[in-house]
Parts: structure tokens; sequence; C-alpha cells
């Protein structure tokens, strides 16, 4: 029993690593960013890419 479980908790471990390495590459595909959707609304005062762009920078998304 303890053969079992030790290897039950040793594959959900590497499952999980695998799931979150294959989201976040999935995820790194996909251009754009948090407040590209702001760029595409309605309110002309949204889509000021200077805005956008404060933003960014405000919240340190312009850094790598």
């Amino acid at each position: 029993m303890r053969n079992y479980l030790f290897r039950r908790f040793a594959q959900m471990a590497v499952l999980l690593i695998f799931v979150t390495a294959l989201i976040y590459f999935i995820l790194n595909l996909f251009p754009g960013g948090p407040f590209e959707e702001l760029l595409f609304s309605s309110d002309p005062r949204d889509a000021d890419p200077a805005n956008v762009a404060r933003l960014q920078e405000m919240l340190g998304l312009n850094k790598p």
C-alpha cells in the first residue's frame, strides 16, 4: 500500500509540473497582453495607446 501511494504521488507531481510548463509555453506563444483589449474598446479615452503604455509601465509589465 505504501508503494502504491508513493507511486501515485510521484505521478501526480510529474503531471503537475508537465501541465504547468505546458500552460506557461502556450500562453507565451500568443501575442498581446492584458491591456491590448483596451485598444479595441468603444470608449475613446481607453483606446489611447499612450494610456495603455502608461498602464503597462506603471505596473511593470513593459519589463521582460
